[in-house]
This record gives C-alpha cells, structure tokens and sequence, in this order.
C-alpha cells in the first residue's frame, strides 16, 4: 500500500487573555482550529490531540499561556468522517475513504453495535499499531498471534487511488456484525502546501475560557515543515525492494538509509556510517545525519517523536 499524504505540523506557542471565571487550567479540546497565511494562500490547523494544556501565566493570572514542555501541536488539514453500515454477510468487504488527500496516520476507526451510537464503540487498529502497542516492535519472521477477538483492520489502495479498509473474518481478526456503525475518522491535507511558513496564527474555534488572544506564534521562530505528498508508483517500487531487501531490520548502513528514506517523508536525504569508519573510530555505534527538505534543522525531540510513531 503507497505511503499516503502527510499533514504538515506547526508548533505553537500561545498567550490568551481570560474570562474572569475561568479556571487554572484549561484543556484545549480536540478539534480547536487556527488558521495562517503564505505564498500558496491560507492554510487551516487543527488540533488532534486531546492533552495540551493552558495554564494561567504566574506573573499575570488574568492570562493563559502554553505550557513550555506541552506546546499547541496542530496539523494542517481538516478533520472528515465517514460512516458505513456495517455488512455482516460478506467479510471481504471494503469500505472505502472518499477523499484522496488523507494523510493515513490519522486514521481512527469505531465500530458501535447500533448505529445509535449510545455505547461506547470497539477501537480497531492496524496490524502494526496492534503488534507495538506498549512500544514493543516485531520481526517479520516471528509469530504474530490474532485470534476472532483481534480487534484489527487492513489498509489497501483501489484502482482509483482511493484507500479501503477491510475487517477481520471471525478467524483472523474480529468481524463485524449486521447492524454495527463503522466510523471512519481522519485528516485531509494539501500535504507540501504549507511547509515553511513561519507567519502569524489566528484563532478559529470558540474556547470558553479565553476572551481574546494576544499573541499566537510559531515556537522559537521555527516553520511549518513536515507536510508531504502521496508516494507515487515509482517511489512506491523503489521503497517495496529496499524494504523487502531489508527485512525490517537495521544492521548495515544501507539498512538505516533505506528505512530512514520509505518511513520518514521530512527527510530530503540520509547519510549513515558505522562507528569503525568513524574519525576517531567508536566501535559499536552507527552515526546518522539527516537533511530535512525543509531545510530546518532537525532538532532531537522531532527526530525522537517521528522514530517512536514509526517503531
């Protein structure tokens, strides 16, 4: 399956001025949007996570700001979803995602027993979110144990260049039944669009406690980067034989760069050599220095962050 679009990201850090009753602390809901400017126009934020936290500012409490260790992550794109009834008599079937632009990281998929949705849904992940769960890898040669309550799906990509989801079959994976809601939740992005802006953000979204906004900026200078486009079918065949030569393993120094280049879309190129080769040597150790294409440097917590989602 080809690498979908990836959604830039822009660090954020804010000051609000409050209402007079808010409180200490305010959660900022999934969903919050923003809004920005560059040389392709305007671009919408998002917020996907549902944990950032506005603290009231010590020397001025009549003020939030963004927590120093937690800032405002938002992704560019706009959140969809789509809902299916669920087809019980036939297991392979497809359910298709509409939009073309979707960045595939984003995607959360529910299933409710009725399409009331009163009870809480079942949460179904990919085969690789479901084997690393707990942030534990897998080779491919080791055995990987589901069972009919394996709560999985599998992602493929149709003729029209759409991505379709498919459950598990009562054996392999846990089926769906007649009657369940599937739900489908995701990002749509313009990709590369946004990458490098570094202007002045807006607020969007209503947030109760805050009454206006004083300033709302890009972290430490920085720039939108991260956004990239789907991986084209060349780029696909050129990936699958690296990744096949591979083995999802890292030993070789072509290892490092092949999975460096198919699992990261900020990277514009990788060199990779081992601690022998090293001036002075230091045996034991692979060193790795990485160009992202937005010409940004790469900083440690973003290289971390992006290594952790793809382990």
């Amino acid at each position: 399956t080809p690498r979908s679009y990836s959604a830039a990201k822009a660090v954020l850090d804010g000051r609000f001025l409050a209402t007079g009753s808010a409180p200490d602390t305010y959660t900022l809901e999934k969903g919050i949007r923003f809004t920005t400017s560059g040389s392709l126009g305007a671009f919408q934020f998002v917020v996907l996570d549902e944990t950032i936290p506005l603290n009231k500012d010590p020397a001025n409490t009549n003020y939030y700001i963004t927590d120093p260790d937690n800032p405002i992550i938002a992704y560019q794109g706009r959140i969809v979803t789509t809902e299916y009834p669920a087809n019980g008599a036939d297991d392979a079937q497809r359910y298709v995602i509409p939009e073309f632009n979707i960045d595939i990281s984003t995607l959360k998929v529910r299933v409710y027993p009725t399409s009331s949705k009163t009870a809480n849904p079942i949460i179904y992940q990919t085969i690789s979110d479901f084997t690393t769960s707990g942030g534990k890898g897998f080779r491919i040669s080791e055995e990987i144990n589901f069972d009919e309550k394996s709560a999985i799906f599998f992602i493929f990509e149709n003729s029209f260049g759409q991505y379709e989801i498919q459950f598990g079959n009562g054996i392999y994976g846990r089926k769906v039944n007649a009657g369940n809601l599937i739900e489908l939740e995701y990002l749509i992005t313009e990709g590369s669009a946004p990458n490098g802006i570094n202007s002045r953000f807006v607020l969007q979204s209503n947030i109760p406690p805050v009454r206006s906004v004083e300033t709302l900026r890009l972290r430490e200078n920085s720039r939108v980067s991260g956004g990239g486009g789907k991986e084209s079918n060349n780029q696909l065949k050129v990936n699958a034989q690296n990744n096949f030569v591979i083995q999802n393993r890292a030993v070789t120094a072509d290892d490092y760069k092949n999975l460096i280049l198919s699992n990261f879309q900020f990277v514009d190129s990788v060199s990779v050599w081992g601690g022998e080769d090293n001036d002075p040597p230091i045996y034991g150790q692979s060193f790795i220095t990485i160009k992202p294409k937005e010409s940004q440097p790469l900083d440690q917590p973003k290289l971390s962050k992006n290594a952790k989602k793809k382990a």
